[in-house]
């Protein structure tokens, strides 16, 4: 499994390339896609 900043990272990176969003949005989609996933979920958490 990839560490949490790899797949940060990464599909930061792929909604950039595919959706044409900037950096910032493009962060934030990603991190409200890993915020609904399980296995990210607890590093949301505060």
């Amino acid at each position: 499994m990839q560490s949490f900043e790899e797949k940060r990272t990464g599909l930061t990176a792929f909604i950039l390339k595919t959706q044409g969003f900037d950096e910032t949005a493009a962060l934030e989609a990603a991190e409200s896609m890993m915020k609904k996933l399980p296995a990210w979920m607890a590093y949301f958490e505060n």
